[in-house]
């Protein structure tokens, strides 16, 4: 709106160094004094209408991470869309101190994070048995790669299971193979937010378990530490789908090839599903 006359005449002088401006305002009309170049109603209304028409951009994230991506059932694959869920809106998790960790040993995310850790750093040539995986893990426990507490809790037998799999086979064979592979792109962001204005992106991250090359092509694995019955397998990993997908289509652009499997491996019961 025009600026109007508030108060008594005044002056303002701003020194900058040798640099000095004047701001002069002139006095208020009295009080029945018509105001001249005002405003109409209409001016005013439209006014107080007004929208920022960027709503939508400034609605949307700038960046997402893989694990934030939901797929709703009944979407087409490959459609991903953000989706906050309970769990998303639960605290953080919990990080148990050391102290405690010695009488109430780790949280199940610490569990979780050890075992990820040894998945990422033991030697694959030496995971033929539960024995050769235990002596592993005092290596890498010597090393400072787990602390004894995380080794403890690391279940050998889970991680001998995988390796004696076809699937852990297949990734201990392959010539290129990836372990904890971080990646960040950029993307369209109506593909996560279909409101989101055309040509708006958005930043994408992630770190993918396991990448590896073979027979059947690239083949994406994620490895969960859930414990869910056989029986349950297919609807837990059904939650996992956007995740998965975004995997997939992240790979996909920056090797230039097609993802041929994608697979969830459970590791407490042994079983992975496609996806």
């Amino acid at each position: 709106l025009p600026p109007r006359p508030l108060g008594p005449a005044w002056t303002i002088r701003y020194h900058t160094g040798a640099v000095s401006q004047e701001v002069v305002r002139p006095a208020r009309p009295a009080p029945d004094a018509p105001e001249e170049g005002g405003p109409t109603d209409e001016e005013v209304l439209a006014d107080l209408r007004w929208r920022y028409p960027y709503e939508a951009a400034g609605a949307t994230p700038a960046k997402v991470t893989a694990t934030q991506v939901r797929t709703a059932p009944g979407e087409e694959p490959g459609v991903f869309v953000l989706r906050r869920t309970a769990e998303e809106d639960a605290p953080p998790a919990f990080e148990r101190p050391v102290f405690a960790q010695e009488t109430m040993g780790l949280t199940a995310a610490q569990r979780g994070t050890a075992l990820h850790t040894a998945m990422q750093t033991i030697d694959l040539a030496r995971t033929g048995s539960v024995e050769t995986i235990r002596a592993e893990l005092a290596r890498l426990t010597a090393q400072g790669h787990l602390t004894e507490r995380q080794a403890a809790a690391v279940d050998a037998a889970a991680m001998a299971r995988f390796f004696a799999s076809p699937l852990g086979q297949a990734m201990r064979a392959s010539e290129d193979r990836h372990r904890e592979w971080p990646f960040s792109l950029l993307a369209d962001a109506q593909r996560f937010f279909p409101d989101a204005p055309a040509g708006e992106e958005i930043l994408v991250q992630g770190v993918i378990d396991c990448w590896f090359d073979g027979p059947e092509g690239l083949t994406v694995l994620d490895f969960k530490t859930d414990r869910v019955p056989p029986s349950g397998l297919a609807e837990r990993a059904a939650r996992y789908r956007g995740q998965l997908d975004t995997y997939a289509w992240a790979l996909e652009r920056i090797v230039g090839r097609p993802v041929a499997r994608r697979v969830l491996w459970f590791l407490p019961v042994g079983a992975g599903v496609d996806l």
